[in-house]
């Protein structure tokens, strides 16, 4: 069985949380789960993290994650990533995120959010208010139309996970830089 994607291009920004987690189950209560990004051989020129969050109605980064989720509502899923070090000035590429969710119900309702064909997050320049050559970030909003998530007559628990991948420019074949994060179970009805 396929499973369905369902093509969304997010509202990139290059602005980055105000007060970050420092690790899954922040004692701050931060409402981002934090993920790592793997950086391969690289490890000791770039650090890396991921973090992101699902809100029905989110008004800034402060504003907790939902548990539950109104499928007959539009929601959000908001990704941050950051990388620092002295080689991140040779990067160049583009990143793909997907959004995996996994139905903890009928297979058949497991999808994962895609990037369409021409929407595209360039790795690029540092972008203000940053200007450090060594050091980007990055926010993907994606809004998840209403009616997207599939769900049983009393609603349906899904496991979501998301990637945040730098394909090379030349050859479209992922480079170093590979994150995860664990979003967490989420209850949609």
């Amino acid at each position: 069985m396929s499973i369905n994607k369902v093509p969304i291009c997010p509202v990139i920004t290059y602005d980055f949380l105000d007060d970050a987690p420092a690790f899954t189950g922040d004692p701050n209560g931060d409402p981002f789960v934090v993920g790592d990004m793997t950086t391969g051989a690289l490890a000791n020129f770039v650090s890396a993290k991921v973090y992101g969050r699902v809100a029905q109605n989110p008004v800034d980064d402060d504003t907790p994650a939902s548990k539950s989720v109104d499928t007959q509502k539009t929601f959000v899923i908001d990704v941050y990533w950051r990388l620092t070090g002295p080689l991140v000035a040779a990067f160049c590429g583009n990143w793909n995120i997907t959004i995996y969710f996994e139905s903890m119900g009928p297979d058949e309702y497991d999808f994962e959010i895609i990037l369409p064909d021409g929407c595209t997050i360039p790795y690029g320049c540092p972008q203000p208010p940053n200007t450090d050559r060594n050091t980007r970030v990055y926010h993907a909003s994606y809004t998840v139309p209403a009616g997207t998530v599939k769900t049983e007559p009393n609603g349906t628990p899904y496991e979501l996970n998301l990637s945040v991948v730098l394909f090379s420019q030349c050859d479209q074949r992922p480079l170093e830089l590979v994150g995860f994060v664990p979003l967490e179970d989420v209850f949609f009805f």
